[in-house]
């Protein structure tokens, strides 16, 4: 489904890299952004062809634009891709999820489905952070399909007996990102980050430091994202330790 609007961010205003670009291909950009946005595919606009006829230019203008914006506009299979388009422009909005899952209650004939209570349901349309929407959500189904306890075994701490394994990045990406114990329904990149960092060597000490000089520099939360986290902190700990390699391992 198309979208209506798409986001632009502030930053784009002190942006060197768009900043020093011509109008004419600054305006393209935006140009192959809306396309992007109407398209709604990650990212991808359509053909050279298809993308000159749908702005009335040239096909020989769409080209030089690509070929200005460095890279900001890739071409896989002949087909133009807007590069980091799922990073910057999100899949849907708070409020969107809200009413997909009022939507999805609705259709839904199993009776034991959960509904969620007026007061979820204000919070969740007054909410700006569809990440904790989601955790909103999952949430309130917990408490309202929690099963009673079965009984535990004497000296273990689970029921079938096996204690559960502690894994102290896995559990560190857990609490940075405030997502529920286990990583819910993101323990999928909770696990990934867990094994890339294990396989890289890296420590949840380093992990912290780069939290601590990302949210000092601004960019935690704005530049990086849970969804990036792994590939950002593992190149800035490369970096940094090429960089004081008589500190190797200490921060």
């Amino acid at each position: 489904m198309a979208r209506p609007w798409i986001k632009l961010h502030t930053s784009m205003l002190d942006h060197p890299g768009i900043g020093m670009l011509p109008p004419d291909v600054a305006w393209r950009y935006v140009q192959f952004l809306l396309l992007a946005g109407r398209a709604d595919n990650d990212g991808a606009i359509g053909t050279v062809a298809s993308v000159a006829w749908a702005l009335r230019c040239p096909e020989a203008d769409v080209e030089a634009a690509c070929v200005a914006l460095n890279g900001r506009v890739e071409r896989r299979d002949d087909v133009l891709i807007v590069r980091d388009w799922a990073e910057w422009q999100p899949p849907t909005t708070s409020a969107e999820r809200v009413a997909r899952h009022r939507s999805a209650a609705r259709d839904e004939v199993v009776t034991s489905r959960p509904r969620y209570s007026d007061e979820v349901v204000t919070k969740l349309l007054c909410h700006s952070d569809a990440l904790e929407v989601e955790q909103e959500l999952e949430r309130e189904q917990e408490t309202t399909t929690t099963k009673p306890p079965a009984p535990k075994r004497r000296g273990s701490s689970k029921p079938n007996g096996k204690p559960r394994e502690r894994k102290p990045l896995y559990d560190a990406f857990c609490s940075v990102w405030h997502l529920p114990d286990g990583g819910g329904r993101y323990r999928g990149l909770a696990g990934d980050f867990d094994a890339r960092c294990r396989e890289a060597g890296a420590t949840v000490d380093e992990f912290g430091a780069f939290r601590r000089m990302s949210a000092a520099a601004g960019e935690w939360g704005k530049f990086v994202v849970m969804h990036n986290c792994t590939e950002r902190f593992l190149t800035w700990r490369d970096v940094r330790r090429r960089a004081l390699p008589q500190e190797d391992g200490i921060l």
